[in-house]
């Protein structure tokens, strides 16, 4: 059945069959492969020239789900950490992908060019070896990013790999290729999750965390993850955490008259016994969002505002007195001058020295 047929799909396979296991494991040794390629390659060590290590490798997207770090770069005993000196330097996020709405129109021609090649795809396997091979680039002989742009992907990447986990989630009914291609997307390399990891990518990863797998901790991770690397929110991030904010408490209420406090019991023994201070936190964090893009659209409208009242008054022409309030001026300003002046001979004639007869 092809991907662009109205007929849904229907069968929601949870769990990988053997010939997606065996593909998800070759995932992994891509993976590794490309985390062991990061490095400089260093010429073996001779007698008349040992070998030097002139420059520190390059870190690669840590493959767990928290925050960009190098796993080589950490000391792994105690012993270890507490020789090394103290640094007071923090890592800075990283630069966030390109809104959509900012995007070249060549970014969509190559996005609409990758839906129907997809959609003459016919199965969830063969849609993910074309990506394999055309979006994420990654194959047994070619372990870095192709030739597109300055990044080394094309500038459709970040669309393209929305599409591909909402397409596998949905359409095929397989979220771990979806997680799969998300994870992938992450830990190819710093310019890969640049690229392509976008707030609608970590929005589709959200939903399928959740509705595939009622995963909380995942959602929390991803979420700390957008903060740590400066990817924004928007209005749809806002609205599935509140969605599965809400689903928890209605969960926790969900309490019948004989058995008090089963719906929190429920609650703890599916995602822990912190999950209600867990909970709180993440609402405080969707409320936060919405304060922070509440006052932004009152600045806005307030901007708006004065300029619709600068442009009113340079708008409206000058009013020029008329001649009856130019004669009523000159008429007061006349009775002014000569009350002023009985007013300085009065005080002359107070301080003019008299004398008596002699």
């Amino acid at each position: 059945m092809k991907v662009g047929s109205n007929e849904p799909r229907k069968n929601d396979r949870s769990k990988m069959s053997t010939k997606e296991t065996k593909a998800f494991h070759q995932i992994l040794d891509d993976m590794y492969k490309v985390h062991g390629a990061s490095g400089p390659s260093v010429p073996p060590a001779t007698k008349a020239e040992p070998a030097v290590h002139t420059q520190s490798p390059v870190s690669p997207v840590s493959a767990r789900l928290g925050h960009l770090s190098t796993a080589s770069d950490q000391p792994t005993s105690y012993e270890q950490q507490k020789s090394q000196p103290k640094t007071t330097s923090v890592s800075k996020p990283v630069k966030p992908v390109m809104p959509a709405h900012e995007m070249e129109q060549e970014a969509y021609e190559e996005f609409d060019q990758a839906k129907e090649t997809i959609s003459s795809l016919g199965s969830d396997m063969e849609v993910w070896e074309w990506a394999r091979e055309n979006v994420f680039r990654v194959s047994g002989s070619e372990t870095s990013p192709g030739a597109g742009d300055q990044s080394g992907f094309p500038s459709s990447y970040s669309l393209v790999l929305t599409y591909l986990i909402k397409l596998f989630r949905e359409e095929f009914g397989n979220p771990h290729l979806a997680i799969s291609s998300f994870s992938l997307a992450r830990s190819h390399s710093i310019q890969s999750y640049v690229a392509g990891c976008s707030t609608a990518a970590y929005n589709e990863a959200l939903e399928t965390y959740w509705r595939s797998f009622r995963n909380l901790r995942r959602v929390e991770e991803c979420v700390k993850e957008m903060g740590i690397n400066g990817v924004g929110w928007d209005r749809n991030t806002s609205k599935i955490l509140s969605s599965i904010i809400e689903d928890l408490s209605e969960t926790q209420l969900a309490s019948s008259s004989t058995s008090f406090g089963s719906g929190q019991r429920r609650l703890e023994a599916e995602f822990g016994t912190e999950v209600l201070i867990r909970l709180g936190s993440l609402e405080k964090r969707v409320e936060k969002d919405v304060a922070s893009k509440e006052k932004g659209v009152r600045m806005l409208l307030g901007n708006l505002a004065a300029e619709r009242r600068k442009r009113e008054a340079a708008s409206k022409p000058a009013l020029l007195p008329s001649p009856e309030e130019n004669q009523w001026r000159e008429d007061e300003f006349q009775d002014d001058e000569s009350e002023q002046d009985g007013w300085d001979e009065r005080r002359d004639d107070r301080r003019r020295p008299s004398y008596g007869r002699l």
